[in-house]
């Protein structure tokens, strides 16, 4: 098992000012900005302290490491990166207010990436990450009464929630979030105390699902993330994952869930404690693929030995550092199931059950029609066959291939134009069996979403998948890996 992050000293365990300069901005070039935080020496003596040091946090080993080994493969790809290492309060609004000025006119187009790795909490449903020198007694705010012990973070912490009301939240420009940091409360909360998942999840959706944005956690609420990987002390297992899927290369929604699926699949197997949890807004999910989203490769070298490579002029990838694309399997892949289009003739548009048993949650797999749909209607295909012969395994019942049609994805309230899952909150269960099937098919790219059930009502025991993959190097079949 991986070393945890102590959150607490007491508690070990716990550890365009006018019209056409605003025009020329839209028409302008699409950027990448990032912004990255570390805070590790949480009483200021510059040195690092194996333990309590009261009346502060204690200090963490890799959060300022962390960031300077994500550092070199963002500015390979033409990230402008403003980073900041052992942030007070004071100074952490001040970075987050002039990055937030340094992004408010982004053309179209372009990527925000924002990491932040250090202590953090989720007391009440509210997340806020812990600036250094943040002084406290957990004994004496644990005889508090909740509001004040809220009220004490409110003014003394920083909110996530207050960070994210402050970036770009133009729809066309995607904004990712990175939080490597504890989720757990510092409290023993009391039976009057604890919040439901449906009450946590409301307050969330302010925090995760801004429209133009991917947040995801370390680890899953309630949970502690680690600080040192199990494979390499000198990084977090979270900070390890990402840094290795940004070298690869390719669309920044892609990279953000093959790091679901590897630190899953690193949970899974008895390496971590925790696995990560994403949300995307409906804005983000609804931006279509385009080459500017899409990142070129790191020299893997490069990365491992913390040296930035210089990307030629222009910014375009050396022949050697091409971006990894996924790929394409050949038609013959699919499983015998009817062709999504004939010579001639119009879509199919009727369900299709492929699994008939009623022994484990029921999966529908949705394919959007439109442009590309041939190639979308294969992958979806294949999944729901090889899914029915591992339908035990994955804790997967009554499995349906469906359409949905362009006119209705697009002028309806669906826009989706990514391969994602969905699954109520109300059902936590649920949301294992799509991480399980998510880390078995990583070629889908999926992203697993906390749902609101059909007709804004809960459905018990149904999950969805929709395979609404719009670029045009779109997974096809069983051979992407």
């Amino acid at each position: 098992m991986t070393p945890l992050r102590p959150l607490w000293i007491a508690l070990a365990s716990l550890a365009c000012l006018c019209a056409a300069p605003c025009a020329l901005a839209q028409d302008a070039q699409p950027r990448r900005v990032a912004l990255l935080v570390g805070n590790w020496d949480y009483n200021g003596n510059s040195q690092f302290d194996d333990g309590p040091s009261e009346p502060f946090a204690s200090d963490l080993s890799n959060p300022c490491r962390d960031i300077e080994r994500l550092r070199p493969v963002l500015e390979y790809n033409r990230f402008q990166v403003h980073e900041y290492c052992n942030n007070d309060r004071n100074k952490f609004e001040a970075s987050v207010d002039a990055f937030s000025r340094a992004t408010a006119d982004l053309p179209k187009g372009s990527i925000v990436f924002v990491y932040y790795a250090g202590h953090g909490i989720q007391y009440l449903g509210q997340a806020f990450a812990l600036p250094v020198l943040i002084k406290f007694d957990l004994q004496t705010l644990q005889q508090k009464h909740t509001k004040e012990r809220l009220k004490f973070f409110k003014d003394n912490a920083n909110s996530i929630a207050r960070l994210l009301d402050r970036l770009n939240s133009d729809d066309g420009i995607a904004l990712v979030v990175a939080l490597d940091n504890c989720r757990n409360s510092p409290f023993e909360e009391s039976a009057d105390e604890r919040v439901d998942d449906e009450a946590v999840y409301n307050n969330a959706v302010s925090i995760r699902t801004r429209p133009n944005t991917l947040i995801q956690y370390a680890t899953t609420a309630g949970d502690r993330a680690g600080d040192r990987d199990p494979d390499d002390s000198g990084n977090s297992p979270y900070a390890m994952t990402l840094s290795r899927e940004l070298a690869k290369g390719g669309d920044i929604g892609d990279v953000m869930s093959r790091v679901d699926v590897e630190i899953y699949k690193r949970y899974d197997s008895g390496k971590l404690d925790a696995y990560t949890e994403s949300n995307a807004g409906p804005a983000f999910i609804a931006l279509k693929h385009a080459p500017e989203r899409a990142l070129a490769a790191f020299v893997p070298a490069a990365i491992d030995a913390g040296v930035a490579a210089a990307s030629p002029a222009g910014g375009a990838p050396p022949a050697a550092a091409a971006a990894v694309r996924p790929t394409a399997a050949a038609a013959s892949a699919a499983p015998a199931m009817a062709e999504p289009r004939s010579a001639g003739a119009a879509p199919v548009r009727r369900k299709q059950i492929v699994r008939n048993v009623y022994d484990g949650t029921s999966l529908d797999i949705i394919w959007c029609e439109g442009p590309g749909e041939e190639e979308r209607y294969r992958f979806a295909a294949w999944i729901a066959g090889d899914l029915a012969a591992r339908a035990k395994e994955l804790g997967v019942g009554r499995i349906q291939v469906k359409p949905l049609a362009q006119d209705k994805n697009e002028n309806g309230r669906y826009n989706v134009y990514r391969n994602l899952m969905r699954y109520d909150i109300e059902h936590p269960d649920e949301r294992k069996v799509l991480r399980r099937i998510a880390a078995a098919y990583p070629q889908g790219h999926f992203l697993p979403q906390r749902g609101i059930g059909v007709g804004g009502k809960p459905t018990p025991n149904y999950v969805s998948a929709f395979v609404c993959e719009r670029s045009a190097t779109a997974v096809t079949g069983a051979g992407a890996g």
